[in-house]
Parts: structure tokens; C-alpha cells; sequence
């Protein structure tokens, strides 16, 4: 009886294999109602920026295909990143279609953002007529490299809990998942390569200078 009772469980959990291996819906790193992006990366429509009133400017274009995008005003005359300005105002980013974020309208190829001359701080911008538009589509994450490279002194922990950008590097404040434990803040040139540990200090220093 226990032999039969443990050859249907076996049965059971074959069949169960089974319809796991052969199920078409493979898991998705998302959930809905995300929407699968269009591979249509081209203007119908090239961006244009127009004065509406004061402090406020509207910017359109208009797309091929429902795309990814990702709109901007940037300051060409700061550059972390040679060629590419520094962003002074995320405007919006996602993909169009049914369910465009806002401020995009929805099943829209055709759109129009609207900027209120602040920054993402919320504060007015003093030269908005210095600043540029920048509308980018067809976003493509790619893997560089390790922060730290092969150095001992890379990012330990599992987790990135801040992140810093400035003119003479890169900090990271890294360190356990659950926030405890062993934690770093640590600099790294603008190539990722190793620079300095800022916390925790190194065991000779005095504790006046600490």
C-alpha cells in the first residue's frame, strides 16, 4: 500500500515537471501591465522646443513606433561625461504606447512634454536659454565593468544603498542587504578604478583626525 501511495505521488510530480518544461510562458524580469517596447528607434517628427508662457516651454516630436524614450534638459556647458552635458531636469522617461507614463500620453506616437523651467531640485533655473533639450530613443543597458575591477577594494556587500557623482570622482556607500553589519563609502575615479576608503577609517589613524 505505501509502495502504491509513493508511485502515484511520483507520477504526480513527474507530470508536474513535465508541464513546467514544456509551458510556453517563460518568467519575465516585470510584471503587468508593463508593455513590450516596439524596436522602432526613429523620428517622424524631429524635437522641437517652443516659449508658451513664462517659465514654461513645450517640447514635441513624434515617433515611428512605440519606443522607449527618454526626455531631458541638459547643460552643455558642464560635462561629467565628454559630449554629453550634464542633466539639469529628468523630464520623463518610459515606454509609449497603452500604457505611457506620465507626462506622456497614451497610445500616442505624437507628443508634447511640458517644461516648467525648474530643475529636479525644484528650483528655476537662472539661464534656461543655456540649456538643451535632449530626447533619446531606444535605450540600451550594457554591462561596462565591474566597479573596482579585480581589486581587492571593490564594492563588498550585496548592496548599493547611495551613490555620488562629482568632478573628482565616484562615491559608493555599499554594505549588507539588511542594512547592518559591515558597511563602506568608498572613492573611485571616473573610470571605476579604486581610489580611496572614506569609512570605515584605517586603524592607525588617530582618533583626533577621526
Amino acid at each position: 500500500m505505501d509502495k502504491q501511495i509513493i508511485l502515484m505521488i511520483t507520477a504526480v510530480m513527474m507530470e508536474c515537471v513535465q508541464i513546467v518544461i514544456s509551458a510556453d510562458e517563460w518568467w519575465k524580469p516585470y510584471s503587468p501591465p508593463c508593455t513590450e517596447r516596439e524596436n522602432a528607434f526613429a523620428f517622424t517628427e524631429k524635437p522641437k522646443v517652443k516659449v508658451v508662457g513664462e517659465d514654461r516651454y513645450e517640447i514635441s516630436f513624434a515617433v515611428k513606433g512605440y519606443c522607449d524614450v527618454a526626455v531631458a534638459i541638459v547643460d552643455p556647458r558642464k560635462e561629467l561625461v565628454p559630449g554629453r552635458g550634464t542633466v539639469v531636469r529628468h523630464l520623463g522617461a518610459g515606454v509609449l504606447g497603452a500604457n505611457a507614463p506620465a507626462p506622456f500620453q497614451k497610445n500616442s506616437l505624437k507628443q508634447v512634454v511640458y517644461w516648467d523651467g525648474k530643475d529636479d531640485l525644484g528650483f528655476y533655473h537662472k539661464e534656461p536659454d543655456k540649456l538643451q533639450v535632449r530626447v533619446m530613443l531606444g535605450l540600451k543597458p550594457v554591462f561596462d565593468k565591474r566597479l573596482g575591477g579585480t581589486s581587492p577594494y571593490n564594492l563588498p556587500g550585496n548592496k548599493v544603498w547611495g551613490i555620488t557623482v562629482c568632478e573628482d570622482g565616484v562615491y559608493i556607500f555599499s554594505g549588507g542587504g539588511d542594512g547592518f553589519g559591515h558597511c563602506t563609502v568608498r572613492k573611485f575615479d571616473r573610470d571605476g578604478n579604486y581610489v580611496a576608503t572614506i569609512f570605515p577609517p584605517p586603524a592607525s589613524l588617530p582618533l583626533e583626525k577621526s
